[in-house]
């Protein structure tokens, strides 16, 4: 059977440079994953893109068996050649790798582009595979750095955005927090994080992407 081509195979050949243009972000909800995982974790990146970022945390933080997951074929062939414990393609709700993790991520609002039903069968997943630190970051729709009229805009739309072809979900914190919350995960930590620059702002529900430290209730 062909696999459907998703936004994110055709995004495959920029991946590496849209990552770099968006540097400063990513370093410092990186510095949040190695500030908060276990010493020497087993690690598990779920929606690993091209595999480099999660290689990167895995060699800050001493990791003693490094996974990665994607469901993006073109994205597959290129973690494929990293190396890797192990590797997945496919979805997150079906990954079976039959150990636990101390550290999983899952990053770069992953969750957003998967139907509803499958954010919270994707958490329990994960939460079923973790024995430690789950971190996981969302856009988020009040984000008062895209400007205040575009909030107040957001506060009365759904969570529905075009992306490509195709539509991304982008939650508050209210939803994400239920959603963790029924998923049996509870909020170790809190952070915003600037998309533009990379600022931390610790606790803010309303400036930056939201970064959550995840464990099991």
């Amino acid at each position: 059977m062909v696999a459907q081509m998703n936004e994110y195979d055709k995004m495959a050949p920029e991946y590496r440079a849209i990552s770099e243009k968006r540097a400063a972000f990513i370093g410092s909800v990186n510095q949040i994953v190695i500030k908060h995982s276990p010493p020497a974790p087993n690690y598990l990146d779920a929606g690993a893109g091209d595999g480099v970022r999660g290689m990167e945390i895995a060699e800050a933080v001493g990791a003693r068996r490094v996974s990665l997951i994607d469901n993006s074929v073109e994205m597959y062939r290129k973690l494929s050649r990293l190396d890797a414990d192990a590797t997945f393609w496919g979805s997150i709700v079906d990954f079976d790798f039959f150990f636990k993790y101390g550290l999983i991520t899952c990053l770069w609002s992953v969750l957003g582009h998967m139907d509803k039903w499958k954010r919270e069968e994707s958490l329990r997943n994960l939460r079923f595979h973790l024995d430690g630190v789950l971190v996981l970051d969302l856009n988020n729709r009040l984000n008062i750095n895209y400007g205040l009229w575009n909030v107040i805009k957001n506060i009365f739309r759904g969570g529905e955005f075009p992306f490509g072809d195709e539509t991304v979900y982008v939650h508050n914190y209210w939803e994400a927090k239920r959603m963790i919350k029924n998923a049996g995960l509870r909020i170790e930590a809190f952070y915003g994080v600037d998309y533009n620059n990379g600022r931390v702002y610790p606790r803010s529900k309303f400036r930056g992407q939201m970064v959550f430290v995840l464990r099991r209730t």
